[in-house]
């Protein structure tokens, strides 16, 4: 949930984050990481990759994108009851170059990612090991990353190529 700030608190948390960002050994770690309760209060949306439906957190300020699944428990991301299966959908304001990429600090469980170009069509799937500090790179400018647990993309036969759908309504308030 984003709170209004002052425009000094504002930029003094784009300054912490993106020193975060760039000096990833630093042990800088984004606001809200312990919460446990933070995904409850994430906004969330129905997505689909073919006949595949997904149940995903979205990503789109600055800090919820640091964040990403941080902490995250296991059982966060089993399939749902109804059968859609859990993930992180993040969303930029625009395209991200092949060389700004994803790491697993302080994320407990293996995770897939797929980035997706700003037509919404997968470009690239890499699997990402817990606690890896080492940068995860698309193959292709992409707009949009999806995270989900590790092996579900192979496990439904999702693919490079493949188009992520989900409602326009998502991409409103994009900070």
């Amino acid at each position: 949930m984003h709170t209004p700030h002052s425009k000094r608190t504002q930029r003094f948390g784009t300054i912490i984050l993106g020193a975060c960002l760039i000096a990833p050994l630093a042990g800088c770690t984004p606001p809200g990481a312990d919460d446990p309760d933070r995904f409850d209060q994430m906004e969330q949306a129905d997505l689909t990759i073919g006949d595949e439906k997904f149940a995903a957190w979205i990503a789109k300020t600055d800090n919820e994108r640091a964040l990403g699944f941080m902490e995250v428990e296991a059982k966060r991301l089993e399939t749902l009851p109804d059968g859609r299966y859990p993930g992180m959908l993040f969303i930029f304001k625009s395209d991200n170059s092949t060389r700004q990429g994803f790491w697993m600090r302080r994320v407990p469980v293996p995770l897939d990612i797929a980035f997706v170009n700003s037509d919404r069509t997968i470009v690239t799937i890499k699997t990402m090991a817990p606690y890896d500090e080492r940068n995860t790179y698309s193959d292709a400018p992409y707009r949009y990353a999806l995270e989900v647990r590790a092996g579900l993309f192979k496990e439904l036969g999702v693919e490079e190529g493949n188009v992520l759908e989900f409602p326009d309504s998502v991409l409103n308030n994009v900070q």
